[in-house]
């Protein structure tokens, strides 16, 4: 039997002939490492041993780890997606013929007692935040107009951050998302207040930006800072800035509760 690590690369080569975005692809190589370090630390270095239990003890390992990034235990969701990418691994070894049987064809773990509430503001509570923007200086403008249109048009961080000057139709209050989730375009409207803070950041401190900014990516960009385009980790940080400004103590509150909360 071919080793894990071969098995890897023979997979990553698919997912890349395939056309997976990069990101992608460096999610299911991280995802897959993992499982299969794990794999061999409980002595099982055929992947044709494999049984579904196995990825039942890992996934219940994987509630009781802490992330090395944020040191917080890992989500319901990040270990949905681990599965996953772990079934699809062993789906694409079982149909090229390199298992005889896919361990995990039947495998549906119910971890739903366990899934996290994702927190959403209420009306009172989206308004406080908005509103502790201050929109009198560069930054504030910028950051008030991105959450408007997050709040206005359930975005997500990534579309936001990818947002192009020219995809904002002002006359008619649309935005065309390029590359969405599924890797298709789409078009959203986007509300009259919305609107007017966007008129205000474009025409007042993205003008202030795009002086320091002189690649062509920063020149078509929606969304920028003085360094370039606007990245999601800045919004993050703008983010949590705001929710300790505007005192809301509501646990488990983050961007994506915006989209949410839409």
């Amino acid at each position: 039997m071919k080793s894990y690590r071969l098995l890897q690369l023979i997979f990553v080569e698919y997912l890349q002939g395939a056309r997976y975005k990069k990101r992608t692809i460096e999610i299911y190589k991280y995802v897959i490492k993992k499982f299969c370090y794990f794999l061999e630390k409980i002595g099982k270095k055929d992947a044709r041993e494999v049984k579904e239990d196995d990825l039942k003890i890992y996934v219940k390992k994987l509630f009781h780890k802490k992330s090395i990034i944020f040191k917080k235990p890992f989500s319901t969701s990040t270990i949905k997606i681990a599965i996953r990418c772990i079934k699809h691994f062993f789906e694409y070894l079982y149909i090229h013929d390199l298992l005889l049987v896919h361990p995990f064809e039947s495998f549906d773990y119910d971890i739903r007692h366990i899934e996290k509430i994702r927190n959403i503001f209420s009306q009172e509570e989206i308004n406080n935040f908005l509103e502790c923007i201050d929109n009198n200086h560069d930054y504030g403008e910028r950051d008030r107009a991105i959450f408007e249109l997050i709040y206005s048009s359930g975005l997500r961080i990534s579309e936001v951050t990818k947002l192009d000057f020219n995809d904002v139709d002002f006359g008619e209050r649309m935005l065309l998302i390029r590359e969405a989730k599924g890797g298709k375009d789409r078009i959203v409207p986007f509300s009259e207040v919305a609107l007017k803070f966007l008129q205000k950041y474009v025409q007042g401190s993205r003008k202030n930006m795009m002086v320091y900014c002189k690649t062509d990516d920063a020149q078509k960009a929606l969304f920028l800072s003085y360094r370039g385009r606007l990245k999601k980790s800045g919004i993050y940080y703008r983010f949590k800035e705001y929710i300790h400004k505007s005192g809301l103590s509501k646990k488990n509150l983050c961007v994506h509760s915006i989209r949410h909360t839409t």
